[in-house]
């Protein structure tokens, strides 16, 4: 009877399985490193995990985002020797009247929500960061924070 029972539940997974379907979306967005004195980084995140750490090639940032339904938002620019990086998923802005009607469910998108955000070593950073339930590794260490 365990076997049986083995084999019906077996059958059951495959079947809720197979229809499966990864609806998972990737952002990818580089910024070359330019003349500016300061960086301003704006990070607004819900849910998910943020990872930060040092970019040790010739950009100014390197983000790749994996995320469900909100494609994360990347706002860039630069005035008079100051640049400004606005990164933010558009839920947690609360921008959008879409995004304004969340419900628990949303908290699904956890583990298909992860940002690795890249930052050069090689201009000083103001950070302020903003996140939800969410695992963070902030790796600044190496980073130039102002």
């Amino acid at each position: 009877m365990t076997n049986a029972l083995f084999k019906v539940l077996l059958v059951l997974f495959v079947l809720q399985n197979a229809g499966a379907v990864d609806r998972t979306n990737r952002l990818q967005r580089e910024i070359s490193l330019e003349e500016i004195d300061t960086l301003r980084v704006n990070i607004h995140f819900g849910v998910g995990t943020l990872t930060i750490d040092r970019l040790p090639d010739d950009l100014l940032f390197s983000g790749k985002m994996k995320y469900k339904d909100r494609q994360p938002r990347i706002d860039y620019a630069v005035s008079d020797g100051q640049a400004r990086l606005d990164i933010y998923t558009p839920d947690f802005k609360n921008k959008d009247r879409r995004d304004r009607d969340i419900d628990l469910s949303s908290l699904n998108d956890i583990k298909e929500n992860n940002w690795l955000l890249k930052f050069s070593d090689k201009i000083p950073i103001i950070f302020y960061i903003e996140t939800g339930a969410s695992e963070n590794r902030l790796h600044l260490g190496r980073l130039p924070i102002k």
